[in-house]
């Protein structure tokens, strides 16, 4: 059965046969979640958000899509029109500034960059066009006892190996324990890859890093 956030902190308790670190379970799950949301994984991929761009309006964020500041990474931006779709291409932000000489240089966006958890779109949209996101989301963090995600679901060896390792290695200081727990961690890390390959693997063998 899948945990929820109070559950997994209870789960690592159990571990640690601790019942005095409430706090310290909660921001070890916290920092294990941090630590392996940077890497790309099946149930953090999204290929369906949309925003919608308005007439003169140069950058994008939480207020035109919830996930927009969350992003780890952008596979593509692709524009409709007419029916059609137009892939954008990125640039880095230093270029669009170069490039970008007048707030009034309006047209159909064909460039973006993302920067300070916005995107920013060149030309500037002088219409409404509907934009589509491919890529890669941090989940929404957990914080109350009753929340749950992938995190908890999928990912509850690994991140409660990787949370007892914390607590034992930064609060209790027991290293043996905090060691057998790295072993624990790592056996439940290559069970999660095992599981990424096989829910997206197209049959070719492609390099990932994690």
């Amino acid at each position: 059965m899948a945990l929820d956030y109070s559950a997994l902190q209870a789960r690592i308790a159990d571990d640690l046969n601790r019942t005095d670190l409430t706090t310290q379970i909660q921001n070890a799950i916290l920092r294990a979640i941090r630590h392996y949301e940077r890497k790309r994984w099946w149930f953090n991929e999204l290929r369906s958000d949309t925003f919608v761009t308005v007439a003169s309006q140069e950058y994008y964020g939480t207020a035109d899509n919830a996930d927009i500041p969350n992003l780890i990474s952008i596979d593509t931006l692709r524009l409709t029109v007419n029916s059609t779709y137009l892939d954008l291409t990125q640039r880095n932000f230093d270029y669009i500034d170069r490039i970008a000489t007048s707030t009034s240089t309006t047209g159909q966006p064909g460039d973006f960059c993302y920067y300070a958890k916005q995107i920013r779109l060149y030309p500037i949209p002088d219409a409404v066009y509907t934009i589509r996101i491919a890529g890669s989301v941090a989940l929404t963090a957990l914080s109350s006892g009753t929340d749950s995600n992938a995190w908890t679901s999928d990912c509850e060896d690994l991140i409660a190996a990787r949370a007892s390792w914390d607590v034992n290695k930064n609060k209790i200081r027991d290293m043996e324990s905090a060691a057998a727990a790295q072993v624990e961690e790592q056996s439940a890390l290559q069970a999660l890859r095992a599981t990424h390959v096989s829910r997206t693997s197209s049959g070719m063998l492609t390099a990932q890093a994690f």
